[in-house]
């Protein structure tokens, strides 16, 4: 239609009535309003809908999930004498034995090779310690016995011209100076003495010292003696002195261990999971975990923090477990801390994220001719802290409608309509 088709329209045509200017008008405002109406309608269709929330009060409570391995509580470490190859492996990490079950095999030949160096070295080490706590505590105390001697006769002497009315002052003033000479000639004496002593007390000292070192070898060599003749009896096995699970093997057939061979976990001693999270994320989280959750295949039960440690970067923790039921191998754990308060908490769904930081979007509505219409305007906030369903946050009021759901995705100054409550 053409745009004076509408104005022909309204001019009467012989025999009609002519229409008032106002009508006109009306309609026309009409079939705009009805157009606007339309287009709405058709708007509303395509915006996102959202559902409004308020910020309030709330707990957070953090968690972490992590994996470790369950062990006994107590260890006994399997040692094998140096320089003696290990034949044969039995055992495995996670295989349970009993007490006298045979764990490895080493070569026969080798213990008896070891035991003749190892009685060479001692009985070696036996005469050099030997040599060091037979050196007496020596100071000559002759010279001191000679000059005590010499002050009492000078003494004496000194003692008959005072009584000698006969003698003469010069013979009075030797005697004097023959004790002043005496006396210092006694306390020469005695120094030397004391320095000789402080002498001898260090060559004693270090004398001691050594012979300690040297003991200490000698104890580890009839250690290690024992360990061969025990091997000796057993035609090179080793055997387990009491029932667990092998919890660690670093024996290799073929080769020679020396130091620990494997790790015997003892049955009955309790249980103790070790888990190993980064440090860093460790460090974010608030305190200790108040509460761990730990659950292996169908067991599950909880543990307490007995300790932690920091390794290349990583946190190790030792968590002592409350039941029996366990079994040595993998397992789950879910840590959780201490609740903190914040007053201002909202919808972990209600954050964004960009390069400028965390923002919400605030719904502010406005009246129009057509209705109240709702848009979105970004505000800027602080996270404080969350977990995977609340956020605690600042820079924001308690009375702001933000919206914390939408069926579509968001963007700055959307229009979009406002779910039912």
């Amino acid at each position: 239609m053409k745009s004076w088709d509408f104005h022909k329209m309204c001019l009467p045509t012989p025999g009609q009535e002519a229409v008032s200017p106002l009508l006109v008008t009306a309609r026309f405002a009409a079939l705009l309003l009805l157009f606007a109406l339309l287009s709405r309608a058709a708007r509303s269709t395509a915006m996102p809908t959202v559902t409004i929330g308020m910020p309030g009060g709330g707990e957070i409570e953090q968690t972490a999930t992590c994996s470790g391995a369950i062990m006994p509580q107590k260890e006994t470490r399997i040692l094998l004498p140096e320089e003696i190859t290990v034949t044969e492996v039995r055992v495995q990490v996670g295989q349970s034995v009993q007490a006298g079950d045979v764990l490895l095999c080493l070569s026969v030949e080798e213990p008896q090779s070891r035991l003749e160096d190892l009685d060479a070295q001692i009985t070696q080490l036996r005469a050099q310690k030997n040599q060091l706590t037979a050196q007496p505590d020596y100071a000559p105390t002759d010279p001191i016995t000679d000059a005590q001697l010499a002050l009492q006769r000078a003494q004496e002497d000194q003692q008959r011209y005072l009584e000698n009315p006969d003698t003469s002052e010069d013979a009075q003033l030797a005697a004097d100076r023959a004790v002043q000479d005496a006396e210092m000639a006694l306390q020469r004496a005695l120094d030397t003495y004391a320095e000789q002593q402080r002498q001898a007390d260090a060559s004693n000292a270090v004398s001691s010292a050594d012979a300690a070192v040297l003991q200490q070898q000698i104890d580890d060599l009839l250690e290690e003696q024992e360990e061969c003749k025990a091997l000796l009896e057993t035609d090179g096995q080793i055997l387990a002195d009491t029932a667990g699970i092998i919890t660690a093997v670093y024996a290799v057939a073929g080769s020679s261990c020396n130091g620990v061979a494997a790790t015997l976990g003892e049955t009955g001693s309790g249980w103790l999971l070790s888990l190993e999270m980064e440090a860093e994320t460790f460090h974010d989280l608030p305190g200790q975990p108040s509460q761990i959750e730990v659950s292996q295949g169908k067991v599950s039960g909880n543990g307490t923090l007995q300790s932690s440690r920091e390794s290349d970067g990583k946190t190790i923790l030792s968590v002592l477990l409350d039941d029996s039921s366990w079994t040595s191998g993998n397992a789950e754990a879910v840590l959780r801390f201490p609740s903190l308060h914040y007053t201002t908490c909202l919808p972990v769904a209600a954050l964004h994220q960009d390069s400028s930081g965390w923002y919400v979007y605030l719904v502010e509505s406005t009246s129009t001719i057509l209705g109240v219409e709702n848009k979105l305007t970004p505000l800027p906030v602080t996270l404080l802290d969350k977990n995977e369903t609340t956020a605690a946050v600042e820079g924001i009021s308690l009375q702001a409608k933000v919206a914390v759901r939408a069926d579509k995705p968001l963007y700055a100054g959307d229009t979009v309509k406002v779910a039912a409550s």
